[in-house]
């Protein structure tokens, strides 16, 4: 009889362990989760405030960087997924905003400061929003399928 008697109280004691550790690993999850919140929270913050500081000087290249940046962090610690061409186009838009229609500073930059315009979805427009995928892609920050794909919505809406 005490043999079954210790073998029940070690399945216990291995339940207790069991639990216990399981416990652990909930409660550890749960404090990774608010480090990553209040990490996207100040990062939300730090690239809010960068395009405040870029409105009030939109002619500004290493602010204009610093907001791309900061946005990308941000982007990268609310999104569950790599960065993707509609990140990458939410943040140059943001930065845009910010500018009022100045355009970032990149490869690119000199070929589409004539060609800038808020008009109908077709034309000029189109041709600047191509011209900004085909800049990710040359840059490496999308993939060959997103850039097709992107490319490809951006043609049919023509």
């Amino acid at each position: 009889m005490k043999s079954f008697e210790q073998a029940q109280r070690q399945v216990e004691t291995g339940q207790s362990v069991v639990l216990a550790f399981m416990v652990g690993i909930i409660v550890l999850a749960i404090i990774l989760s608010l480090v990553r919140w209040a990490k996207a929270s100040d990062a939300e913050s730090l690239y809010k405030s960068s395009l405040e500081k870029l409105s009030a000087d939109p002619e500004n290249p290493k602010l204009k960087e610093k907001c791309l940046r900061l946005g990308r962090e941000y982007s990268r610690l609310v999104s569950t997924t790599e960065r993707t061409v509609h990140g990458e186009l939410a943040i140059i838009n943001d930065i845009e905003v910010a500018t009022k229609g100045k355009p970032l500073p990149s490869p690119m930059s000199s070929h589409s400061e004539g060609s800038r315009s808020n008009s109908s979805p077709n034309g000029k427009d189109t041709e600047t929003r191509l011209k900004k995928v085909q800049n990710l892609y040359d840059n490496g920050l999308i993939t060959d399928a997103e850039y097709a794909a992107t490319r490809e919505k951006i043609l049919k809406e023509l």
